[in-house]
């Protein structure tokens, strides 16, 4: 049975000058979940917003968590039902996904999560693409099913029990679990957690199935104990905390050059803190904007490329570096994976473009869905499942016709989940299940895996 989605029956307010309102805004019209009531974007006081609109909302978003608890406490919102989602730019200890919950306040804090993101997209090519899709409303999001006709099967088998979505993990009584071991037996009042291009076009699957090709299932299996390599090209206030999840992920051994034209500040902090447990942080002084600098670098020893701009909304200038790096690259015929940062509330132009402009489409998806913060959180931080893009022949065999199915079962066999692949460069997710497809060197399987 499908979990009925959460149903907006008031106005949705936005109440403050946040400049990332009209993503939020943007991203709730393109679901159908409002049942077309009006989203009202607000900058009054406390007292008028109350007087005004407040009283009757479903769900307000509010910038400020002390605002927002302010508001709580006012008499005239005794009877309120509306869910509250605080955002906070300056409270360092608000962490993603509502740690600091007071009543019914969920908070969201950029700051904190923004890194956590930087740091996973900066070390997988192509993980940035995957998430600009499941972190929106466009392609693929997740849904919720209840598993009361699926009580008593194992999560292993449920892969195979859905035409149109991916199941990806499963919600219980004790919280959600993504990619949980394949030996989980679904409970009545379990729910599964399943990828999916809208919840109307969930479907299950007839009884009789494609049964996996065993004979194409492939025994190769391409690792890399080795170290990473990391270049920062810049530096801003917000990268050491880039560093810091980056030593969750990255193997032992990763090296990471920055150069920035003045390292003197980073230098003292280095030498005063904790040494990092699996990365190697080198510093060098350079003009990263000048082209003969540029020229100059040795973009062959560095598999992943960094430019972290200045932290500053507004500013262009990871941007414009981007340009001048990505024709380099492409000149010399190199395919690092290249990731810049973008502060400013700007729609991504391109896959190598993180803009803070995905962490307000999460705030969408949170606020209309607030069973997404276990997902959200799970996925973005070093407990349990993260999104991999591993090699094909990991799985399957090379330059043969094979359905997903067959990868679904490979990947079982990994303990991992498959959601997807990456065939010419191309992401798919949630594909066609029965279609068959011949995959090559340098294609990729996109997984949940929990690789720590």
């Amino acid at each position: 049975m499908f979990k009925k989605p959460n149903q907006i029956h008031g106005p949705v307010l936005l109440a403050g000058d946040s400049p990332y309102f009209k993503i939020i805004a943007s991203e709730l019209s393109k679901t159908d979940l409002l049942q077309n009531r009006p989203i009202i974007t607000t900058r009054p006081k406390r007292e008028e917003l109350v007087q005004a609109h407040a009283e009757k909302a479903s769900l307000i978003i509010i910038e400020g968590v002390d605002v927002a608890r302010e508001l709580l406490d006012d008499p005239s919102m005794k009877h309120s039902h509306a869910d509250i989602l605080a955002t906070s730019n300056n409270d360092a200890s608000c962490a993603f996904a509502g740690s600091a919950k007071s009543g019914k306040i969920r908070t969201i804090c950029p700051q904190v999560f923004f890194p956590r993101l930087a740091a996973q997209v900066s070390r997988q090519k192509d993980l940035l693409a995957v998430y600009q899709e499941i972190f929106s409303y466009t392609g693929n999001e997740f849904y919720f099913y209840e598993a009361h006709d699926l009580a008593g099967y194992t999560y292993g088998r449920s892969l195979r029990a859905f035409e149109t979505a991916c199941p990806v993990g499963l919600r219980t009584a004790g919280g959600t679990t993504l990619n949980p071991p394949m030996n989980t037996i679904l409970e009545k009042e379990d729910t599964l957690v399943l990828l999916a291009p809208a919840h109307s076009l969930i479907k299950r699957n007839e009884a009789i199935l494609p049964a996996p090709d065993r004979e194409t299932l492939g025994d190769s299996m391409l690792l890399r104990e080795e170290g990473e390599s990391f270049l920062f090209l810049g530096w801003n206030t917000r990268c050491l905390s880039i560093l810091d999840e980056l030593d969750h992920y990255a193997r032992k051994g990763s090296r990471v050059l920055i150069i920035a034209p003045e390292l003197s500040l980073l230098r003292n902090i280095l030498t005063n803190r904790e040494p990092f447990r699996r990365l190697t942080i080198e510093t060098r002084e350079g003009p990263v904007s000048d082209r003969s600098f540029l020229d100059e670098t040795p973009w062959e020893f560095f598999e992943n490329i960094l430019i972290p701009g200045s932290a500053e909304e507004g500013d262009e200038s990871a941007l414009l570096l981007l340009d001048q790096v990505r024709s380099l690259l492409e000149a010399r015929g190199f395919t690092n994976n290249l990731t810049a940062l973008t502060w400013s509330p700007v729609e991504p132009t391109g896959k190598d473009i993180l803009s803070y402009t995905a962490i307000w489409k999460i705030a969408a998806q949170i606020a209309m869905h607030p069973e997404y913060d276990g997902i959200i959180e799970e996925l973005t931080t070093p407990h349990g499942a993260e999104v991999y893009l591993k090699p094909a022949e990991n799985y399957i065999k090379l330059d043969t016709p094979i359905n997903f199915y067959t990868i679904i079962e490979a990947a079982k066999q990994k303990s991992e989940t498959a959601i997807g692949y990456i065939v010419n460069d191309t992401i798919t997710l949630n594909p066609p299940k029965a279609d068959k497809h011949s995959f090559f060197h340098f294609d990729r399987i996109i997984v949940l895996a929990d690789d720590h």
